[in-house]
């Protein structure tokens, strides 16, 4: 989601590249590791805007995915 930037267009496709991250391999050499096997992670998809033009509408939007989340028992990655 875009609206709360004005200098920096192109937010919204964030979590679209992290998942594309795959593509390039599983191997972080940085930190030798394999984040997706050592770890278990899901990847749910992006949150559902009611309208993609209210800013305000878009973080309620956020606010109540990421609850449903947390209390289905899950820990969100940020």
């Amino acid at each position: 989601m875009d609206l709360g930037v004005a200098n920096r267009p192109g937010s919204r496709f964030g979590p679209r590249a992290l998942r594309t991250i795959e593509r390039i391999g599983p191997y972080n050499h940085v930190l030798e590791t394999a984040p997706v096997f050592d770890s278990r992670v899901a990847d749910i998809g992006d949150v559902p805007f009611r309208s993609r033009y209210r800013l305000e509408t878009s973080h309620e939007d956020i606010e109540k995915r990421f609850n449903q989340i947390v209390e289905a028992g899950v820990l969100p990655l940020a």
